[in-house]
């Protein structure tokens, strides 16, 4: 939240009181992962091997494929989005994966756009 303080969202993430900052303790095992990733992928990583029952959120393949490798379970973004809406807290996910690739930059392929609206039954 340092470098990021003047992100959108950045207040209401430091004030929520249901976010732990944790260090990560194995810093060999956080050096060898930033071999193939960046460093924030790498920390998230080890944390999660660290942390038992842990739910990582990771968008990147390589990431992802990594955290498999170690059996940790793990969603992306637009698994966020799907969840969000099957519990009721948005409405429909289009017009936030539209918002996300338009504005934020985010990378979603056509056909995982096209398969999520479908079995969400958007389009």
């Amino acid at each position: 939240m340092v470098r990021g303080a003047d992100h959108p969202g950045a207040e209401a993430v430091s004030a929520a009181s249901w976010i732990v900052r944790c260090a990560v303790t194995n810093r060999p095992l956080v050096h060898a992962l930033r071999q193939e990733l960046d460093g924030g992928e790498a920390e998230a990583i080890a944390l999660a091997v660290e942390i038992s029952d842990s739910l990582l959120l990771m968008d990147e393949r390589l990431g992802r494929d990594t955290a498999r490798h170690f059996g940790i379970r793990y969603t992306g973004v637009v698994g966020v989005l799907i969840e969000a809406k099957h519990k009721g807290y948005v409405q429909a996910i289009q017009p936030l994966l539209d918002a996300l690739r338009d504005l934020a930059g985010f990378h979603i392929s056509a056909a995982l756009y096209r398969r999520v609206l479908q079995d969400e039954e958007e389009i």
